[in-house]
């Protein structure tokens, strides 16, 4: 489900700044008072805690706390689904999809429609470094068309 139609005014705005500016997994481990030092170790502790651990405790976390006083609609969507019957499955599923929807069915698409060869890698595509601006201008046109917002495009 897009965030668009999950959070709730103010939430979503918070959200949406984050993800824009690349901050999301600091600001809620910093709000956590959670100890870090290396973002890539942040983002793994995060993905275990807020939305794929086995813990029998999860929900108890510092990190997943936090999240759902930042985001409380985004927390609950996590909680309802794990407690689904497929639970952690089931998360995967719909958050894998998501990422499919948008970087297959819409951003592969218009790179196809603008004749820009690409490869698509997991949550990303690869295209000429002579064609990276003209992705990022089609991937923000895409967005904005979709969801009403421009996410973080990382070209590199």
């Amino acid at each position: 489900m897009p965030l668009t139609k999950l959070c709730p005014g103010p939430e979503r705005d918070t959200l949406i700044d984050l993800l824009q500016t690349g901050d999301f997994y600091e600001h809620v481990a910093d709000l956590a008072g959670h100890d870090w030092t290396d973002r890539a170790e942040l983002k793994q502790e995060f993905q275990r805690h807020c939305l794929f651990g086995r813990s029998k405790k999860f929900g108890r976390h510092p990190l997943f706390v936090t999240l759902q006083r930042l985001a409380p609609s985004l927390a609950g969507y996590i909680m309802r689904r794990r407690m689904d019957r497929h639970g952690i499955t089931r998360l995967a599923y719909e958050l894998q999809r998501g990422e499919g929807w948008l970087m297959i069915d819409h951003a592969q698409a218009a790179l196809t429609d603008a004749d820009i060869p690409y490869v698509g890698v997991h949550d990303g595509v690869m295209v000429p470094e002579s064609q990276a601006e003209s992705f990022r201008e089609l991937v923000l046109r895409q967005a904005h068309r979709l969801f009403g917002d421009v996410p973080a495009v990382k070209i590199g």
